[in-house]
């Protein structure tokens, strides 16, 4: 029994240290290092840190020696860990409070130098007004070494920039441009302080005119840039649709220019802009709408389209034709067993069966009819006699008279 007791012990006190090595090595995913006089400061050189740039976490001088022969352990058997120190220049930006982080996480002063498991890691700058961020950088720390970065922010560069609008008509009714977020401007106004670069031109809409579509424009620093852009007049056509049948139509049937406004049947939309469009039709309950139509528009014309709703080909009839009778040329009655009734009823051609309306009788088949479908229903007929046996004989008809019973004999009496 003490034995085993001593078993459990040994190792209860076994798992307790695998859990703090692995506590202590896994802890966090990133460790500011402390720097003491005596210590490795944060560039690996024996001497006195920055206390300024540099964040404690604990001093191990004061740690037992069980607890630093457990760190050493750690640190030999733990997950592979480097350090990562980054610098911010010019000094101006890192007063303005430029600062970095590793992986989106917790903002870092300049020159802070952190312990970091080995692999791929992301460095993130903080956004620092009139001031042009460093962009991301991508590192690979490696096991005990220290991957430094030096991250600039740069200055902005500014140009100037005007716009020339022509015609001079479209000028008088409201054409304007713009660029960035500043606001609209007029023909020929002059906007300094824009930052250099590509620049992709807004102009303001006036109705009969399309707008320019002019290219980005590369502003370099210092620079006045002069553009010219020109609006040009529009050109229309007319577009045109007729709805079939007239039974959808009356169901509120429509068609339209694609996200446009909804026409009724045979109604022409005028001042439709040269181009290409896709015609569109509104759903109706019970039919299926046409295809999209896709139409060009020229100058001054007319383009008219088609458009034919149809019915859904409905089910096949689920009832039994169980006789015909022909009467005539055109009439002519059925037999039909309806599934949820029990016995057969009849119907003369013109009446309708269920949501069918019969239309024709043969001998054997009846023709119905649904939204302009056609269905054939045919008697069922008995099934064929397997093969390689003979058919079976129908049963004898029995006499119905009964056979006269023989007239009993009459006997003598015997004599004596």
């Amino acid at each position: 029994m003490n034995r085993w007791l001593w078993y459990i012990n040994a190792l209860i006190l076994f798992t307790s240290v695998i859990v703090v090595v692995f506590g202590l090595s896994m802890s966090s995913e990133y460790i500011p290092i402390s720097a003491k006089k005596g210590n490795v400061n944060s560039r690996g050189e024996s001497g006195q840190p920055n206390d300024s740039q540099t964040e404690s976490l604990y001093d191990i001088s004061h740690d037992s020696n069980f607890v630093n022969a457990i760190r050493t352990y750690a640190k030999r058997w733990g997950p592979a860990q480097g350090y990562i120190e980054v610098t911010i220049t010019p000094p101006q930006v890192v007063e303005a409070g430029a600062k970095w982080n590793l992986n989106g996480k917790k903002w870092l002063n300049s020159g802070t130098r952190i312990k970091v498991n080995a692999g791929d890691h992301i460095v993130n700058f903080q956004t620092i007004s009139k001031w042009i961020n460093p962009p991301l950088k991508k590192i690979t720390v490696t096991k005990s070494h220290t991957t430094q970065i030096i991250a600039e922010y740069m200055p902005p560069e500014y140009a100037s920039l005007t716009v020339e609008i022509i015609p001079a008509e479209v000028r008088d009714l409201g054409g304007q441009w713009k660029v960035d977020d500043k606001p609209w401007q007029d023909s020929g106004q002059k906007i300094d302080q824009i930052l250099v670069g590509k620049k992709k031109l807004q102009f303001k809409p006036v109705p009969g005119w399309k707008i320019p579509t002019h290219p980005a424009v590369e502003l370099t620093k210092d620079q006045l840039e002069t553009v010219t852009a020109e609006y040009t007049l529009c050109q229309y056509g007319s577009v045109l649709v007729t709805i079939e049948p007239e039974e959808v139509v009356g169901k509120g049937a429509q068609w339209r220019i694609k996200n446009g406004s909804w026409n009724d049947n045979d109604t022409r939309q005028e001042q439709v802009e040269v181009g290409t469009y896709t015609i569109e039709f509104k759903p109706v309950e019970g039919w299926t709408p046409p295809k999209d139509l896709i139409v060009n528009v020229s100058q001054d014309s007319l383009i008219t389209g088609m458009g034919k709703y149809i019915v859904p080909k409905p089910p096949v009839p689920n009832f039994i034709l169980t006789g015909t009778m022909v009467i005539g040329s055109e009439d002519g009655m059925a037999w039909v067993k309806l599934p949820k009734e029990v016995k057969d009823k009849g119907f003369f051609v013109g009446e309708k069966i269920d949501t069918y309306t019969l239309t024709e009788v043969n001998d054997g088949s009846v023709i119905l009819m649904k939204d302009g479908y056609d269905f054939t229903l045919q008697m069922k007929e008995p099934p064929p006699p397997s093969p390689g046996r003979a058919p079976a004989r129908p049963p004898e008809k029995r006499p119905t008279t009964r056979r006269e019973r023989p007239t009993p004999r009459t006997r003598l009496p015997r004599e004596r």
